[in-house]
């Protein structure tokens, strides 16, 4: 999980004050996030997933399929 965190900071151009912002965290989070220090929190989680349609999967480091690519329930 902190490779996936520190891949969303580098690939989108981020200071952890950012990624912060847009998740509603705090710098500091960010920087233990990307240290391993923390696990990261469900509700950043899907600030992740729903802000940068990044896999939830891939975030948590469980699969190399960073992109969703199809939905498997459709409403």
């Amino acid at each position: 999980m902190a490779e996936s965190v520190k891949n969303i900071c580098r690939t989108n151009h981020l200071t952890n004050l950012a990624l912060a912002t847009i998740i509603h965290s705090c710098e500091s989070n960010i920087r233990n996030y990307k240290n391993g220090k923390y696990l990261i929190l469900i509700t950043f989680l899907i600030e992740l997933h729903l802000k940068f349609n990044y896999s939830i999967d891939w975030i948590l480091g469980k699969t190399s399929n960073k992109y969703i690519t199809k939905k498997l329930i459709e409403v």
